[in-house]
């Protein structure tokens, strides 16, 4: 069957539609990318950490292009990675923008992180290499601090262990029971200790003197009698004179031994006939 000239020029006509609508399409949900330009820049990292070409360039958290080529620098041990970034984001791309590598997502795909400098500072031209930023990515860390790392992952499971030690047998019921125990005898030890203060400073009661006070007042008013120079004890602090008859009569020499013997056992008889 031929296909006449109308219906040649109506199947061109709706496959023209066709590829307009398809067209359109991929315009719209591919978010105008395949017409965009681009520039390109340029980071150079000491290793990097698993990135591939095809990774995601991000800007604050906004994908705006991906990695295009990566390629070792030549008498270095540098990795050099080229950025392909949509051009309308370029001008975000300023003086004092760094970059850096991080983890995105569950399964750890790494990809490149920029950070932009201010906005009023001046865009940074194309095939520019960006500084780079010492790494704030956790599995970064993880990676160049492998010993530390592990060091805190014994600490974590030692807490564990101390807290599951705790949790068998009601071991913290018991520790709380004994420290009620604790501060139940450490405050009948305080009472305690605050009755004895209070004996101490002379006051049971309001109007009950102590024991302790009585006696204090009764030693001071003897003291008192002695400074005065009252009874005997009292006139030889304050009559030197019966000190040295006292020193002359008790003397060293071979003829006052009998007149101190004589002294002590009268002493002695007058503490017998006292205490009869």
């Amino acid at each position: 069957m031929k296909m006449t000239k109308d219906h040649q020029t109506r199947v061109g006509f709706f496959m023209t539609i066709g590829l307009i609508v398809l067209c359109l399409s991929i315009f719209f949900l591919g978010g105008r990318k395949f017409l965009s330009s681009y520039k390109n820049y340029k980071a150079r990292f000491p290793q990097i950490q698993g990135l591939q070409i095809g990774s995601i360039v991000s800007l604050t958290g906004i994908n705006i292009g991906n990695i295009t080529s990566i390629d070792l620098v030549a008498n270095e041990n540098i990795v050099e990675v080229t950025l392909k970034v949509e051009a309308e984001f370029a001008n975000r791309i300023t003086e004092g923008s760094e970059v850096d590598i991080r983890t995105q997502g569950a399964l750890g795909d790494k990809f490149i992180f920029i950070k932009p400098g201010l906005p009023s500072a001046n865009p940074l031209p194309a095939d520019s290499i960006l500084p780079v930023t010492p790494s704030v990515d956790f599995m970064a860390l993880i990676n160049d601090k492998g010993d530390q790392a592990s060091q805190v992952f014994d600490i974590i499971s030692d807490i564990h262990k101390i807290t599951k030690s705790l949790t068998t047998e009601n071991q913290i019921g018991k520790i709380l029971l004994g420290t009620e125990v604790m501060t139940l005898q450490l405050k009948k030890t305080l009472e305690e200790s605050e009755k004895l203060v209070k004996d101490l400073r002379g006051k049971f009661s309001e109007n009950e003197p102590s024991k302790i006070t009585q006696s204090m007042n009764h030693l001071e008013n003897i003291l008192n009698k002695i400074d005065k120079g009252e009874g005997t004890l009292g006139a030889l602090i304050k009559d030197p004179t019966l000190h040295e008859k006292l020193k002359q009569l008790l003397g060293a020499d071979s003829k006052k031994q009998e007149m101190r013997n004589l002294f002590r056992q009268s002493i002695n008889s007058n503490n017998s006939n006292n205490s009869n």
